[in-house]
This record gives C-alpha cells, structure tokens and sequence, in this order.
C-alpha cells in the first residue's frame, strides 16, 4: 500500500513473477500514503480505474485487509472492468517483504 510496496510489485513485474508464464504486464501501481486515508483517494481513483482491471494489493496485517475491504466495495459500482484483491507470495504481510525475501533467495537479481 506504501511506496516500498509500490516498487515491489513494479520489480516483480518486470522480472515476470505477477503473471502466470512469466509474462510482463502493462500496469500502474499506485500506493497510498496509509490505509487510514483511503477513503479520500478513492473519488480521485474513479476516473482512472474505469475500463481497466484493478487488482488491490493492500498488506496483509488487519489495516491492509480492512482496506482492501472497503475499497473492493466502493470499486464495485465504478467502471472498472474488474476489482480482484492480489496477496503478496509467500507468509509475508506486505509486497516489499515478499520481494527481499525473493531477493534473498536469488530469485530476484
């Protein structure tokens, strides 16, 4: 939800580990200064989500899944194609997390 996990989800994208067969996608990833302003961001979000697949991708302590709640709910009557919530790979709570850990595997370089 943060900016570390903003450039996390935009590292596993580029080295194809979003999507199934290694694929690299066209996104944007935007991330969200806390998930106790949400709720403000979300009328300024409408506009951009409308025609596209958004895929939340909050952490996953209580506050990330609260939000992911709440925005998976006011997306829902937007004109975004589709609102799906993505986890983070791995027992780890957030995107930057998952991402170190990939990276202290080798699996990133």
């Amino acid at each position: 939800e943060g900016a570390a996990d903003v450039l996390a989800v935009r590292a596993l994208n580029r080295h194809g580990l979003l999507a199934s067969g290694g694929r690299i996608r066209s996104l944007v990833a935007l991330g969200l200064p806390g998930t106790s302003v949400v709720d403000k961001f979300i009328p300024a979000l409408l506009p951009l989500v409308a025609g596209r697949h958004v895929k939340l991708a909050f952490d996953a302590d209580d506050a990330g899944e609260a939000c992911a709640v709440a925005t998976n709910e006011a997306l829902q009557d937007s004109d975004a194609t589709s609102v799906t919530r993505r986890r983070a790979p791995g027992a780890k709570q957030d995107w930057a997390d998952a991402t170190r850990t990939m990276w202290n595997q080798g699996i990133l370089r």
